[in-house]
């Protein structure tokens, strides 16, 4: 996969790699059917009222969106990719695609990097698991395209909370390393504080090396984050009943594009 166009929005990938509650260890390299690297304990069953890896609900059909180009970082539009009502299906180049096919159950994320994708679909898949149940986000890559997908779409919380000055949440998120095509995993922390309407937080290095972030002054405007400096551009929104869960997309120096997602504590 070599020059790619990047749009932030969610998604999955092709060949099972990361499973369970732990996190995803080692290198993937996209589109070229293979996979390298170790996986931590695998999940099995029914997770936070999810089923085979299936998070039950719909979404807004609106998926955070962020499009830039792999070499020079600009901003792009796309709009041959796009959010369906269910909150486990994306739209690319008019096909519908299930992002967590069935039969699959992973806790933390699914890596799913076979060229063929699933049925033939060509998509490679890199998609949060049932840990998160309001929520899907992640990266996808097609065999033959020079785009990266990443994105967060899940059921957008209405009501949001008007008090809590400093309430944590916890998650995971999947990057793409565009000067060595390799995609990683990390974890995420983020303070959010309802009151001001503010957060802050950071995620680490990911599983092949890749620098974190540092986030210090996000804006909140109704259920819906921000956050932008001379580095890193951040969109993201609150998903589930009294914004039980959080998710969104960024960009590092049009280096790094990734998606993520926290819940609650």
């Amino acid at each position: 996969m070599n020059t790619k166009n990047t749009l932030l929005v969610l998604a999955l990938s092709g060949i099972l790699v990361a499973c369970g509650s732990g996190s995803s260890q080692g290198t993937t390299a996209p589109g070229n059917g293979t996979t390298n690297g170790t996986t931590n304990g695998t999940t099995n069953g029914t997770t936070n009222g999810t089923t085979n890896g299936k998070t039950n609900g719909k979404t807004d059909g609106n998926a955070i969106k962020l499009t830039t180009d792999v070499k020079t970082g600009t901003k792009k539009s796309l709009s041959n990719y796009q959010s369906t009502k269910d909150i486990n299906q994306f739209v690319i180049d008019g096909q519908t695609i299930d992002l967590m096919p069935a039969g699959i159950s992973a806790g933390t994320f699914t890596l799913l990097n076979s060229a063929t994708g699933i049925n033939g679909d060509n998509v490679q898949r890199f998609i949060s698991g049932t840990k998160y149940s309001k929520t899907r986000f992640g990266i996808l890559t097609k065999t033959g395209s020079n785009d990266v997908i990443a994105f967060s779409q899940g059921q957008v919380t209405k009501n949001m909370p008007k008090t809590g000055s400093a309430v944590n949440y916890e998650g995971g998120y999947v990057g793409y390393n565009h000067a060595k095509s390799e995609v990683g995993t990390g974890t995420v922390n983020l303070t959010v504080d309802f009151v001001n309407k503010s957060f802050s937080g950071s995620s680490s290095a990911d599983s092949n090396g890749y620098p974190g972030v540092e986030l210090s002054g996000g804006k909140i405007d109704g259920n819906k984050m921000s956050f932008n400096n001379d580095n890193i551009e951040l969109k993201g929104q609150f998903y589930g009943e009294n914004a039980s869960e959080l998710g969104g997309v960024y960009n590092n120096k049009g280096a790094y594009t990734a998606a993520f997602g926290a819940v609650k504590k």
